[in-house]
């Protein structure tokens, strides 16, 4: 049994729990990543971090949700 991508974990939580703040972090292209999170899991452009990225990236999107 393979496991959940953590886009479909992030898409139950939505559907769950609609007010849970989530940050993505991924080493995914970005473009490709938006696409995907817009349709499937709700996610915006700025709740994304693209690794590598500095730790005041990580507490900066955890304290502007």
């Amino acid at each position: 049994m393979d496991s959940p991508s953590g886009l479909e974990v992030t898409k139950k939580t939505r559907l769950e729990k609609p007010d849970q703040k989530i940050v993505l972090v991924t080493a995914m292209q970005m473009e490709n990543l938006s696409k995907e999170c817009s349709k499937t899991a709700g996610i915006k452009d700025n709740d994304t971090l693209k690794m590598p990225f500095r730790l005041s990236r990580l507490v900066s999107a955890f304290r502007d949700h």
